[in-house]
């Protein structure tokens, strides 16, 4: 009986040692990552970059600001729309920005207003940091232009992380006539630069 213990033990043992290993070798490719490298972790925070956010518009005969590039973490391009406009000749506003986010660069006209081929004028100047005088018409004796389409591109470059508003103040329009129009809405929005 002695030796049949003595067998069943030894068996045991043999066993129990052979599930050690086996766990052991288990644990060591698992915390090696079976000779590969681990992968890394996605960084944490907010992607860099800048959002633009509209404010909320409604009705016809509107002036919208949108983000024409929201891709570019280096350029921010804002656009002036028309949108659902009818016969406007010209207008002119001052437009404001977070100095701390944006530097101004270069201004262009959209197609709306000389779609037609019609000749226009614009004019902007940045009287102080910030702010941008603007003015941009047809020219001649032409209808006004409707529809819904770009008026103007202003290019920034962006300068530090941080929010800010985009705003159109001392706005005016225009008919062919001359007469101010008084039912052109008008919508900026705000930005957020993530670094």
């Amino acid at each position: 009986m002695k030796a049949v213990g003595f067998i069943r033990t030894g068996i045991a043992a043999q066993w129990t040692w052979r599930l050690l290993a086996i766990l052991a070798i288990v644990f060591i490719s698992a915390c090696s990552g079976g000779g590969g490298s681990s992968p890394t972790p996605p960084p944490s925070g907010p992607t860099p970059g800048v959002t633009f956010t509209a404010d909320a518009a409604s009705g016809v005969n509107r002036m919208l600001m949108a983000h024409e590039n929201p891709g570019s973490t280096t350029t921010f391009v804002l656009q002036v729309n028309a949108d659902q406009m009818t016969g406007l000749y010209g207008a002119g506003f001052d437009l404001t920005y977070p100095t701390a986010q944006l530097s101004f660069v270069s201004a262009e006209e959209g197609p709306f207003l000389n779609a037609d081929g019609s000749p226009t004028s614009l004019q902007v100047t940045e009287t102080v940091a910030g702010t941008l005088v603007v003015g941009v018409s047809r020219l001649g004796n032409i209808s006004g232009a409707s529809g819904s389409a770009t008026v103007l591109r202003f290019v920034f470059s962006v300068q530090s992380a941080g929010t800010g508003s985009l705003l159109f103040t001392n706005t005016s329009a225009f008919g062919p006539n001359g007469a101010a129009r008084s039912d052109i809405g008008w919508f900026g929005g705000s930005i957020r630069v993530v670094r």
